[in-house]
């Protein structure tokens, strides 16, 4: 039994010797291996602890640079840039120029007939409903155009216009001529086309210099 006890430390303490050699060995390299997780590789060489190595980025968890594998080139974060749009400017809209109201502008133009001492005025295509009575301020006139409105008489004062030659009063909404036109014994020319005339009116007939009547 002592014998076979002897031998037996003997040879527990060959393999205790060897695993000790081979341990405090300094020449032997470090151990290796590693498990990839999520695109980084968990390597145990040597250190107290594991370090995470972020393959993707070439650089280590801990804030310290890392060595770029042979052949490729190190990464660096990307930066995303947003770019909202200018609410001053989206909101910016471009806005028509105001008018003046219609019947500013007609009194304007009846003013600056007056004032020039014109024979000839044009309120055509001015969207009147109601020619201004300050239509009798200019008795020079003998040509009056005012086609293209919303017109459905004119005012009794046109028949101060006693030298006008012309009237165009086509492409209105005219039902009715006012009495006051026989005044105008100089009017050669009087278009009535495009109205809602039913009739002729009675006052043309006395319209005694008349040589045209535009009817349609």
């Amino acid at each position: 039994m002592a014998a076979v006890r002897s031998g037996m430390k003997k040879i527990l303490k060959g393999f205790h010797s060897g695993g000790d050699k081979s341990s405090k060995s300094d020449d032997a390299p470090p151990r290796t291996g590693g498990i990839t997780f999520g695109g980084a590789e968990i390597v145990d060489d040597g250190y107290d602890e594991p370090r995470q190595i972020d393959i993707s980025e070439g650089t280590k968890s801990n804030g310290e640079q890392g060595s770029s594998s042979p052949g490729t080139q190190k990464k660096s974060p990307g930066r995303v840039t947003i770019s909202l749009p200018d609410e001053e400017k989206s909101k910016k809209v471009k806005r028509a120029p105001t008018k003046g109201a219609p019947g500013s502008d007609i009194k304007k133009k009846i003013q600056k007939c007056k004032d020039d001492k014109s024979t000839r005025l044009d309120l055509a295509k001015m969207d009147i409903a109601v020619l201004p009575s300050a239509i009798k301020d200019v008795p020079n006139l003998e040509e009056l155009y005012l086609y293209g409105n919303r017109l459905e008489t004119v005012p009794g004062e046109i028949g101060h216009l006693h030298h006008l030659k012309r009237l165009a009063l086509n492409e209105n909404h005219m039902t009715h001529l006012p009495d006051e036109l026989r005044e105008l014994g100089n009017l050669q020319i009087l278009d009535l086309r495009h109205n809602k005339l039913r009739s002729i009116p009675d006052v043309v007939y006395q319209l005694l210099g008349l040589q045209t009547l535009y009817l349609r």
